[in-house]
């Protein structure tokens, strides 16, 4: 992705596809839902970039159990 490109997103000429606010919130390290304003500047675990699709899944589930579990 090109400057030219994040200029316009700035600006709020262009609006990114989503594969760019991807590549942004994993170059800035952060969430989607975070560069989007709708969450909190969090990575799920780290370095889920290193796990199988599999593991990321059963990870999430256990993260989804424990949540259900507090409410």
């Amino acid at each position: 992705m090109d400057s030219s490109a994040i200029a316009h997103f700035e600006a709020d000429r262009r609006k990114p596809s989503f594969d760019n606010i991807r590549a942004l919130a994993k170059a800035l390290v952060i969430s989607t839902d975070y560069l989007l304003g709708t969450g909190e500047a969090t990575t799920a675990f780290r370095d889920e970039d290193k796990l199988s699709v599999r593991d990321r899944d059963i990870i999430q589930g256990v993260i989804d159990n424990m949540v259900s579990k507090k409410k």
